[in-house]
C-alpha cells in the first residue's frame, strides 16, 4: 500500500509538472502585427528660461529623437505649441492665449541621424522673440514669474497623433524621458 501511495504521487507530480508547461494562450498573440506608438525621446536641455533682462537672446533649446518601430521612419511632423501663463494672487492662472499656438513646426526632413543612436533626431530652438510673437505679448508685459508652456505634437504618417494628453505615465519617467510638455520661466536676473 505504502508503494501505491508512493507510485501515485510521483505519477500525479510528472502529470501536473507535465501540464503546467503548455501555453494556454488561444489564439495565439501575433506580436508582429501589434499597432506600435511613437514617442519623442528628449535627449539634452539646453535652454529651458527665458532671462528677463535679456529676452532678445533668450531661447528654448532642446534635442529630441524619434522614437518608433522604424527608428524614426513615422514621424511626418511635429508642432511646437506654446501658451503663455501667469499666477495672480487670489484670481488664479491666467493663460495668454486661451489655447496653445504653433509657434514652430518641424518636418520629417528636419529629422536626421546620428552617430551615437539608430533613431533620428533633431534640435527644437525657438527663441524669446518667436514665443512673444506668437501669444501675441509685448516685451514689456512679460514679468518675472511667468511661464511659457511648450507642448509638442507628433504627427505620424498613419495619421496618429500624439501628444502629452495622450501618453502613458511611464513615457515621463527618466527612461523614455518624452514628456512632450516643457514649462520655461522667465527669470530675473
Amino acid at each position: 500500500m505504502k508503494k501505491f501511495k508512493y507510485s501515485f504521487g510521483l505519477l500525479l507530480g510528472a502529470v501536473i509538472l507535465l501540464g503546467s508547461c503548455r501555453d494556454f494562450v488561444e489564439p495565439r498573440i501575433p506580436y508582429t502585427t501589434f499597432d506600435t506608438a511613437a514617442y519623442l525621446r528628449t535627449i539634452s536641455s539646453t535652454s529651458t528660461s527665458f532671462s528677463l533682462d535679456s529676452l532678445a537672446s533668450s531661447k528654448f533649446e532642446i534635442v529630441v529623437e524619434a522614437v518608433d518601430a522604424e527608428d524614426g521612419g513615422t514621424v511626418e511632423t511635429v508642432e511646437v505649441r506654446v501658451r503663455h501663463r501667469r499666477l495672480i494672487p487670489n484670481v488664479g492662472l491666467i493663460y495668454t492665449p486661451a489655447t496653445d499656438v504653433i509657434v514652430k513646426t518641424l518636418k520629417k526632413s528636419d529629422f536626421a541621424p546620428n552617430a551615437t543612436s539608430r533613431f533620428l533626431r533633431s534640435t527644437i530652438l525657438v527663441t524669446a522673440t518667436e514665443t512673444l510673437a506668437a501669444v501675441g505679448l509685448a516685451p514689456g508685459a512679460i514679468r518675472a514669474d511667468d511661464v511659457f508652456e511648450f507642448r509638442l505634437v507628433l504627427n505620424d504618417r498613419f495619421g496618429r497623433v500624439f501628444t502629452d494628453s495622450n501618453i502613458s505615465g511611464d513615457l515621463t519617467a527618466p527612461f523614455y524621458n518624452s514628456p512632450f510638455f516643457y514649462p520655461v520661466s522667465v527669470v530675473a536676473p
